[in-house]
Formats: C-alpha cells, structure tokens, sequence
C-alpha cells in the first residue's frame, strides 16, 4: 500500500512526504510527472492515497487521475487548489484552498486510511524544523510559535501572536550562532503567515517614504527565498502582487532615476533589487513616451523586472547581465549553466502564476533577446514591444549602477549611441530607442 504524490515542487513535495510518512507510517512515493503517476497507479493496485499539488491543479490532469482510479476506487484523491470543486460529483475527493494547510492534509488522510489520533500520537516525530532567519520581520505577529535550540534543547524565543522590536530582529539576524526553529507541521503556516503581513504592510497607505523602501526591499527578498523553497502558491502570488504595487509607488513617486538610484545605493540593496527598480523607471518612461502606452503595460514591465532573474540567488551572477560579462567573468560551469538556463527557468516558475498578466511569461523567456530562453545572446526581433523596452531599460539600468558603483555617471545621450550599436538600426528597435532618447532621466 502507498501514497503518491504529484508535484512539481520539490520543497513542497519533501514536506508532504515526511509528515505522511511520520504521522501515517504509509510509503510515500513522490512523481514529478502525469505519466510517472499513471504508471505508478497502473503497477499497484494497492494505491491508498494521490496527493495532487497545486503545480498540476487543471480539470484536464484531475479527470485523467480519477479515470486511473477506476480499478482502485479505494483510493483518495487529494487536490491541493482553489480553481477546481468537484466535491458535489466526487464526495470522494478532498479539495483545500491552500496547499501549505498540512493539518488538513494529514488528518484527511489519516480518516481515510483509519490512522486514529493514538496511532500517530505512538510514530516517532521529528518535532522542529529550521527556519531561514531572513525570512523573518520585525513588527508583524507571527502564527507559529517560534524556538531557539541550544545544546539540543529547543527553548521558546517568541509566542504566537508576537511581534519582535527591530532591536530583537537585528540583534537575532546578526547572531550566527543562534537557530531558530518552529514545529514541524508550523512550517509552511508560519513563512504563509510572515508572507500575508508583508503583503498587509505593503499595500498600507500609511507607510512613510523610508517605511515603504525597507517594507518593499523586504517583499523582493521575501519573494526571492519564498518562490525558492516553495514555488508558486497562493501565498506568493499575493506577496508578488503586493510587491509590485509598492515598487511602481516608489517609481512613481521618484524625482529621477538619478535620485532613486541615490536611494537604493545609500540603503546598500542588493543588485537584483536595484536592477529592477531602475528597470522598472526606465521602461516606464519610454512606455509613457510611446502612444499605445498603458497602465496594462507599465504592470507587466513590472512583472517582467520582478520575475526575470527569480532563480538566480547569488548578487554575484545576478549582476551578469550580458553574453561579454558572461564571457569575461570567471565562472564554473554550474554558475554558467545557472545564467544560461535562468530565463528559461523563470519562464516555467512564472508560468504557473494563475492570475498573472498576460504574456508576460514570454516575455520573461526571451528577456535578453534568445527566443528559447537559453543564453544571453539576442537571436530574434520578433519579440513584443514590451520586451524589447524591457531590454533597453535593462540595459541602461545595469550599466547604469555598475558605474555609479565606480563614482561616475553615464550620459544618456551618448548611451544612445551604444545602444543603436548593440541592437542595430532594426525597425522594431528603432522607435524606443527614439523614445528613450526623449526621456528625463
């Protein structure tokens, strides 16, 4: 008898898979495909339960599995998703809104297969899992409680329902020695839990202009390690929306590019943070200058900057932003692989964003000019408008920054010049390079 889970998601799928295992005592067997699945249900006919995460929650993928059940009409299928409620025609099958909930997860499994309250009470359970402190903020109440362990002995550093001061949070941050941890099946609650206080404290109207540069500073990192470690959930998406919102308030309400740059560089943000906030002013400008522009428009350059280098986690590749970096920088083979592929792999993260803009997960693909998302080479112009200004204003925001880092400012006017050079005269080019021409920087 096993337990198969479906999932994309390799973080999710572990974190499944231990508190099944530890709570039912079932085998757990986790498939990365539809036909791995199938296979599976096929060979044993003794399949309990198919946990189905919400990286394959589309009517296409659940009809397919419960025709496979047909022979084993035993067997519970579990849809992690808010977009599919059959459970009038499959009472069957559990459906849950979020698929970070473990507790309804294991207790729905656990009634199904006649595990009792005794019988998981007597599995031995790992009880605490390790918390990333940069996920952590100061200043929001946290859902889990949260334990410091020292010598092998977990002890409570903050109850749920806390907040921490920010003394607290930086002195916890800059204390190496400290590990923070929380129970295990808290885990995913509690980095939900931090996501949805960013998400309240990014779309507040009250925060001052210092408040709403840390809080969103804090949202693009918060992003970064949440998409890292669990993929595309409801959770991220909203903290991904909140984000972007406060990162166009910053934008809009900027004097310049000169002095947003000032900003970022005085609060030492990371390269990423500043690429693609000077990104996001740059495109926004020329897509003001162009006559179909939109606030459509100006959200999905937004999204673009936010997404295009999701994967890449070390500032040191991020700030390689062409195929002559790549070239000239002293790199493994991994971390070139890493930028080679990172378009690529942020097109597939993005693409499972249900309520994303439209077209924007192309757009992130061919973000540095390759069609198929591989490299750093432009091997196409038939990308659409909006990529093509998104490479223009990347462009002049990376060289941009690397030179203030060097003390000295570009010129615009003559950075026309080289930029008629690097994309050549093509008309597709031609008219935002116009644009970014009459552009105050």
């Amino acid at each position: 008898m096993s337990v198969l889970i479906l999932d994309e998601n390799d973080s999710l799928s572990k974190i499944y898979s231990m508190n099944i295992k530890v709570y039912t005592n079932q085998e757990v067997i986790i498939c990365k495909s539809v036909s791995e699945l199938m296979s599976l249900i096929k060979r044993d006919g003794e399949v309990n339960v198919i946990v189905s995460g919400s990286s394959f929650n589309n009517k296409k993928v659940f009809e397919l599995i419960y025709k496979g059940l047909s022979g084993s009409l035993d067997a519970l299928l579990f849809i992690c998703t808010n977009k599919i409620d059959y459970s009038h025609y499959y009472p069957e099958v559990v459906f849950i809104e979020d698929d970070s909930d473990l507790k309804l997860m294991i207790s729905s499994i656990a009634k199904h297969l006649n595990v009792t309250a005794k019988d998981m009470a007597s599995l031995k359970l790992e009880s605490f899992y390790p918390i990333d402190k940069s996920f952590l903020i100061h200043s929001i109440p946290y859902c889990a409680d949260l334990y410091l362990k020292k010598e092998n002995t977990y002890k409570i550093f903050l109850k749920k329902g806390k907040s921490m001061s920010r003394d607290v949070y930086e002195l916890l941050c800059s204390d190496d020695s400290s590990n923070l941890y929380t129970e295990s099946l808290d885990r995913l609650k509690l980095i939900n839990g931090i996501s949805r206080g960013l998400v309240d404290m990014l779309s507040s109207n009250s925060l001052s202009g210092d408040e709403r540069d840390a809080v969103t500073s804090q949202g693009f990192s918060s992003l970064d390690k949440s998409v890292s470690s669990l993929g595309i959930t409801d959770s991220t998406i909203k903290l991904a929306d909140a984000t972007v919102d406060s990162m166009r308030s910053i934008v809009k309400s900027s004097k310049s590019m000169s002095s947003l740059l000032d900003n970022l560089l005085d609060n030492e943000e990371t390269f990423k943070y500043q690429h693609a906030m000077t990104t996001i002013y740059i495109g926004s400008k020329i897509i003001e200058e162009a006559e179909w522009g939109s606030k459509e428009q100006l959200k999905s350059l937004s999204y673009i900057a936010l997404f295009a280098d999701i994967v890449i986690n070390d500032d040191k590749l991020a700030r390689i932003q062409s195929h002559e970096e790549l070239i000239s920088a002293d790199l493994t083979e991994h971390e070139i692989a890493i930028i080679n592929t990172h378009a690529l792999r942020s097109f597939a993260l993005f693409s499972k964003f249900r309520r994303g803009p439209i077209g924007v997960a192309t757009m992130i693909k061919q973000h540095h000019g390759s069609r198929k998302g591989i490299g750093l080479k432009m091997d196409s112009f038939n990308i659409a408008p909006i990529g093509l200004i998104f490479m223009i204003a990347s462009s002049f925001a990376s060289d941009s920054i690397k030179s203030r880092e060097l003390g000295h400012k570009i010129d615009k006017d003559d950075y026309v010049s080289l930029l008629r050079d690097k994309f050549g005269e093509n008309p597709k080019f031609k008219e935002y390079i116009y644009h970014f021409e009459k552009i105050t920087i």
